[in-house]
């Protein structure tokens, strides 16, 4: 599977020693990597569809201090989707109104109808591209029939609503940043954790450090402003638990890839 990481702080922190940490497993996650590095609406994405243990771009980037406030990372195991650049996280999309979603996703979409209609929009072909081009379109949505920007709450129940259409069935844990807080979302048990500490909060699959991590609520969105957790959506019942019809999907797609 993929592994996710993110930094929702408020003040500036380095960051390097986690992303060392977090870019040595990708000796086994060798499809790509990406970071997006976030600074109010600018965000600064770097990806590449090589192994990140192995990469020579990765070595550069960590070469100077990564210090920052809202950062992505991720690094991939390919299930659906070629080895190439543009299927690399995180994915970028705007709205009609500027809103700038940033995406990094770990699991798979199994079985989905309302987001087929993006397989002719998106510019790879990862069911994980399709899941941000589904947020930014249902926003773009919500306020063309309101007449004006979402509200935080609006938005979060929005994404709640967007979150229990997609998961029955599929495996979807995320982090996504939408300009204003980061998200986090996990239906797979014991596959995603966070820690917070003086105003910093990190999200990863597997913890980075010998400190104490906490695990993701299962089955409920979460999102954090300013290194703190602001709020927390109703749990849903779509956990997703590994099945053999399942299994043998992904190793059709895999061995296409």
């Amino acid at each position: 599977m993929c592994e996710l990481f993110g930094l929702c702080s408020d003040h500036r922190v380095e960051i390097n020693p986690f992303l060392r940490t977090f870019f040595a497993r990708g000796i086994n996650h060798p499809h790509g990597w990406g970071v997006a590095d976030i600074d109010n609406s600018h965000v600064k994405i770097i990806k590449e569809p090589e192994n990140a243990a192995k990469s020579e771009l990765v070595r550069m980037l960590l070469e100077e201090p990564v210090i920052t406030c809202t950062y992505l990372a991720h690094i991939r195991y390919a299930t659906i989707g070629h080895v190439e650049y543009v299927n690399c996280h995180p994915f970028f999309a705007s709205t009609r109104n500027g809103r700038r979603f940033t995406l990094i996703h770990n699991g798979t979409i199994f079985h989905s109808d309302q987001m087929n209609k993006y397989i002719n929009k998106q510019k790879g072909d990862t069911d994980s591209e399709r899941v941000l081009l589904y947020f930014a379109e249902e926003v773009n949505n919500g306020e063309r029939d309101v007449r004006r920007e979402l509200t935080f709450d609006e938005r979060f129940d929005l994404y709640g609503r967007i979150i229990g259409e997609i998961t029955p069935g599929n495996k979807l844990n995320l982090i996504f940043y939408d300009g204003d807080a980061m998200y986090a979302h996990s239906n797979y048990r014991d596959s995603l954790y966070y820690r917070e500490e003086e105003g910093t909060t990190m999200i990863a699959t597997q913890p980075l450090t010998d400190e104490r991590w906490k695990k993701m609520p299962l089955n409920r969105l979460i999102a954090f402003r300013n290194g703190r957790m602001v709020a927390e959506g109703p749990k849903h019942k779509n956990e997703y638990k590994v099945n053999s019809e399942d299994m043998k999907y992904l190793y059709g797609e895999y061995s296409c890839l």
